[in-house]
């Protein structure tokens, strides 16, 4: 059937086998447009190197389809076609932000040129050059190494992606939890370049300051870590507001719930890293607070020297409880005020967290949830690696490739928790602690 001929001729472009590029070209008339999306992309991998193949890659870039026309860029990314550059110059001019910033990364990858997104300047040098000029494919690019630019307009995608589905009262919102879900918007879009001016940010900030102060113990911390991050003292009542409710259903033994139910580390890491915020807005937390952390973190570490999501006997470490574990850890060991001994104690029990996240952890399926945790243990503790283990580098191919063509990434939450989390991630956007 012609249904399981497309998906042949996908995968084999996939594997990059050059002969099913006619299969590929000749699937595209009559193709929906979610198709023929997948199906220009395919073109670029496989080279576009037939006239059929090029001519559906150049009326991909002309498409009225934001979507099919950013498939087109991206095929021209990995296949260069010199007829391609004019139409990418004329997208810079876009009115889609998408569109416009992913013909700008491709003009300068295939050319080795940097005219960022001045369209006149691109025109002039194409003009001069254009019929001498030796267009480049990726992987001619010497060391393999993670292009920054790439990353760059992930990180910009990501960001217009997010305000695309901004709405009115709230802003974003995710679960029923709008308060948690915008504050995390906010962490991202400012992590993402956007300053005190930028509306979609005073939008989440507005919202956040006018509705009560949240009762869940997500949508507490990421509320404290979002106006510190933002406005730093600016915002002090009411990040005191939110460190002073964290304090009050802190339960028995030093971890946090939903605030009900016995507790967990993932309530937990959330709790603490608004307490953190809160103390650099200037906030003063109490002593008792960050010990009754440090013991619970400390007595509940498994024979591995990872976290489980409970204490409940036996529970198995995971790569994300574990990241939640070393950084609750970290943030002890910049706020309490302990004797040299334990501050040893503590960091020898953040290295063995180290050693088992490096084995935990799996940088090609953990949840983007996992993945912002590893970075926060990264940027905390100024680590470039976990056990001897790179995690930025294989954590940000990974994003870079799995972000649709909308900006978007896609999983278990819903698009604005997932965008935020990449965002994060990719910007690496903690600030590391002020002591070792």
């Amino acid at each position: 059937s012609r249904s399981l001929k497309v998906n042949a001729a996908v995968l084999a472009a996939r594997a990059e086998v050059g002969e099913a590029e006619p299969a590929l070209a000749a699937a595209i008339p009559g193709a929906d447009p979610e198709l023929r999306a997948i199906l220009v992309e395919s073109l670029g991998a496989v080279g576009a190197s037939t006239g059929a193949g090029r001519r559906a890659v150049l009326d991909a870039l002309r498409a009225e389809d934001p979507e099919i026309a950013v498939a087109g860029v991206r095929a021209v990314r990995r296949a260069p076609l010199g007829e391609a550059v004019p139409v990418l110059i004329d997208l810079l001019a876009s009115g889609d932000r998408i569109l416009a910033a992913e013909a700008h990364v491709t003009l300068e990858r295939i050319t080795g040129q940097q005219y960022a997104e001045r369209a006149d300047l691109w025109k002039k040098w194409w003009e001069r050059y254009g019929a001498t000029a030796e267009l480049r494919r990726p992987e001619d690019d010497p060391g393999g190494e993670l292009d920054q630019a790439l990353v760059n307009l992930a990180i910009e995608k990501g960001a217009a992606a997010l305000r695309a589905v901004r709405g009115k009262k709230p802003p974003w919102v995710y679960a029923s939890r709008p308060a948690g879900t915008t504050a995390l918007v906010v962490l991202a879009l400012s992590a993402a370049g956007a300053d005190r001016k930028d509306p979609d940010l005073r939008a989440g900030v507005r919202y956040l300051l006018e509705t009560p102060v949240p009762a869940y113990t997500y949508e507490l911390g990421l509320e404290a870590m979002a106006l510190e991050v933002v406005g730093g003292k600016r915002f002090r009542r009411r990040i005191g507001e939110c460190a002073k409710r964290l304090a009050a259903t802190q339960l028995e033994g030093g971890r946090w719930g939903y605030p009900s139910g016995r507790g967990d580390h993932s309530n937990t890491q959330y709790a603490v890293l608004g307490l953190r915020s809160a103390a650099r807005a200037g906030i003063p937390i109490p002593n008792r607070v960050w010990r009754s952390i440090r013991d619970h973190f400390l007595s509940v570490q498994n024979p591995d020297g990872g976290w489980s999501y409970t204490v409940t006997p036996r529970a198995a470490s995971s790569a994300s409880m574990t990241a939640a574990g070393v950084t609750s850890l970290l943030i002890c060991l910049e706020n309490l005020k302990q004797g040299e001994a334990e501050r040893e104690r503590l960091r020898a029990a953040i290295d063995r967290g180290y050693r088992a996240l490096g084995k935990l952890m799996k940088l090609e399926t953990d949840s983007l949830y996992a993945l912002y945790g590893m970075e926060r243990a990264g940027v905390l503790g100024r680590r470039n690696t976990f056990g001897g283990k790179p995690w930025y580098g294989p954590g940000a191919r990974r994003l870079v490739e799995e972000q649709g063509r909308d900006g978007h990434w896609r999983g278990t939450y819903n698009e604005a928790v997932q965008t935020s989390f990449a965002i994060l991630f990719l910007k690496k956007a903690t600030a590391p602690i002020s002591t070792r």
